[in-house]
């Protein structure tokens, strides 16, 4: 059993640390001046983000734990790691870019951490699911912008 709740609070952990990453980006973006379908598409993947955080966090809550989330340096590395690919190119097609380099890495440790937590409980996988699905729906989203 103890496997089981290790397993579900290690995703649970993974969801919010990857939503939150993304959230981070996201509201790093919005900072700067945008086309406005640009803008538009940031504001609801930020939106979408928070939600997945907070649906993390109360869910790991619930079962008595709590989210360790990005430590300080994790979220400097990647306000820097934004600003320094925006030095030369604040296109909307170089901000498309970074958002599918992103979520590409974003679906590949989704993916990961679920093949690694094959106990964890249903609703810890459902989200983790939905994660990698928005992050493939970005993608595609961000295409026309390539």
């Amino acid at each position: 059993m103890k496997k089981h709740v290790d397993q579900t609070t290690e995703l649970y952990n993974e969801i919010y640390k990857n939503a939150a990453m993304g959230a981070g980006t996201t509201k790093h973006l919005l900072q700067g001046k945008r086309s406005e379908r640009m803008n538009e598409s940031l504001q609801k993947q930020y939106a979408e983000y928070r939600a997945i955080c907070r649906s993390a966090e109360v869910s790991s809550r619930a079962r008595g734990s709590e989210i360790k989330g990005l430590t300080r340096f994790e979220k400097m590395r990647t306000d820097a790691g934004v600003s320094l690919n925006l030095l030369f190119d604040r296109s909307d097609g170089n901000v498309a870019k970074l958002l599918v380099n992103g979520s590409a890495m974003g679906i590949a440790s989704a993916e990961k951490k679920l093949n690694e937590c094959p106990d964890a409980d249903k609703e810890s996988r459902t989200l983790m699911r939905h994660l990698s699905d928005f992050e493939m729906r970005t993608i595609e989203e961000m295409k026309p912008f390539l």
